[in-house]
């Protein structure tokens, strides 16, 4: 997914989202054993495990759905990702992001259709962080110092989208907010936001990052 970031970079927005499938998994915030090692670092939350689910996610891992599709395994990410570039999209959209001396995250996004659309949509904000080292299996064997970024750490909102409506040339900008947990590196944290339709299909989608609130 690193090399597919930086070969569409400015349009591909990866989100690395750590699951519960089994009993494998080591919780956000916690550590676990691993011999020669001070611990794992625990990447996964219940959030993205209940988004795993939906995904139909139960045991092979890693997968992949690329702008809400259908599960793709490794191999053919690069594929779906230019299959997905070539589909047009008439929403524009921009937001950002703050976090008070409190620990409070607001972010906010501004949408606009350059055609009416008439369908059920919703709109999403994942808190993502980066610059997480910690243990990893990658294709070439098992890297204890591995650099993760965009990991998903939890939803600004409903997990799975808010309701949302759009007139024809008319800008709607929505809001939400969600309390920062301690282990956060309030530094490294940036908000996605993205429209789907009513099949869970993302139209549009942009990042930001959290910056401190003035």
């Amino acid at each position: 997914m690193e090399q597919l970031a930086e070969q569409y970079a400015g349009s591909l927005i990866p989100v690395s989202i750590h699951a519960k499938v089994g009993n494998l998994a080591i919780m956000e915030g916690e550590f676990g054993p691993y011999e020669g090692t001070d611990g794992m670092i625990g990447l996964t939350n219940e959030q993205g495990s209940e988004l795993a689910k939906r995904a139909g996610i139960t045991s092979k891992l890693p997968a992949g759905s690329i702008d809400g599709g259908s599960l793709c395994e490794y191999p053919y990410w690069a594929a779906e990702v230019r299959n997905a570039m070539q589909v047009p999209t008439s929403i524009e959209m921009e937001g950002s992001a703050t976090v008070d001396a409190d620990g409070k995250i607001t972010a906010s996004a501004t949408m606009v259709a350059g055609q009416q659309i008439d369908h059920a949509m919703t709109i999403s904000m994942w808190v993502l962080e980066s610059g997480i080292v910690a243990i990893q299996q990658t294709s070439s064997g098992l890297t204890m110092s591995y650099v993760h970024n965009n990991v998903f750490r939890g939803a600004i909102g409903e997990l799975f989208g808010n309701p949302l409506t759009l007139d024809r040339d008319e800008p709607k900008t929505v809001e939400y907010s969600t309390p920062a947990k301690e282990h956060w590196n309030l530094d490294n944290l940036s908000v996605v936001a993205f429209v789907s339709d009513n099949s869970g299909k993302v139209m549009q989608a942009t990042i930001f990052p959290v910056t401190p609130a003035e």
